[in-house]
């Protein structure tokens, strides 16, 4: 990727968790591992986010996403790998 598309910001919005079938908050600190504490952070409606990455627990993909601003959105519904991860998220912060 080139400087300009580089990951600023990802926000994070958790699902619900009514019906979890791996450790989402491991993908959490995964995330953190992947592109830094500056760069991960809980998603906030106030604020504006280069990615939304909302972990699903389950492949029903329905927790609440429309109150968020982001440029792209990427959806987490199983125990991904830091490389599933990478591939889809992209490349590392600035």
């Amino acid at each position: 990727m080139t400087e300009d598309k580089k990951v600023k910001t990802i926000g994070v919005k958790f699902c619900g968790g009514c019906n979890p079938r791996y450790d989402r908050k491991a993908v959490y600190h995964r995330l953190i591992d992947l592109y830094g504490d500056d760069c991960v952070r809980l998603a906030d409606p106030m604020r504006h986010d280069a990615i939304l990455c909302v972990i699903c627990g389950c492949p029903s993909k329905c927790a609440a996403f429309s109150a968020f601003c982001y440029d792209r959105i990427v959806w987490i519904d199983a125990n991904e790998t830091s490389e599933r991860l990478l591939l889809k998220i992209g490349n590392t912060p600035e």
